[in-house]
């Protein structure tokens, strides 16, 4: 899922990604050293684990690739359900409108609408945090079927796929 050309080998930034799905977090240096100046086989990606795996190469929470970050139909619906057809979307966007009319009608800030700015600003950027998760009430967190608070930042994704599932199209914030 890391070899986004499908060349059979890794790139650097496809190693960082790789190493990172498997919880090892180096520096560019760190990569750069344990490539050299190799393509990354499979077979060396897997000596470059058990080397960084056993050396000081800082680790954390395992990562779903990028490549296979994503919902399903059936994810998205629950989504629709819990914050769109309740109203919750709607009125968290009437909220911000009222609470920031002047600077809106100055053209200093832009009306909130029930559309994908407020789904990542109001719920995805909320829930997928450990700081923010309980920001959202849990009846729409269980209606939209997140129910565990995330341990560390993540993607939506990561948070209802766990280990990711096959993606056809691929839509991003930047936090």
């Amino acid at each position: 899922a890391c070899d986004l050309r499908a060349s059979g080998h890794l790139d650097q930034k496809e190693l960082t990604f790789a190493l990172k799905a498997v919880g090892l977090y180096p520096s560019d240096a760190q990569v750069h050293a344990a490539m050299g100046s190799e393509k990354v086989s499979f077979d060396l990606f897997c000596k470059i684990c058990d080397d960084l795996f056993g050396g000081d190469c800082p680790r954390g929470p395992a990562s779903v690739p990028h490549a296979i970050r994503g919902l399903s139909l059936a994810q998205l619906e629950d989504l629709h359900r819990a914050y769109i057809e309740t109203g919750w979307l709607n009125r968290c966007c009437e909220d911000f409108n009222r609470a920031n009319a002047e600077q809106i009608e100055d053209g200093e800030m832009f009306r909130k609408d029930e559309n994908l700015y407020a789904i990542c600003e109001y719920i995805v950027k909320l829930i997928t945090s450990p700081d923010t998760f309980e920001c959202i009430p849990s009846k729409h967190r269980d209606a939209a079927r997140t129910h565990f608070a995330p341990r560390h930042p993540m993607s939506y994704s990561e948070l209802v796929n766990a280990r990711g599932i096959p993606v056809d199209v691929m839509i991003s914030h930047y936090r």
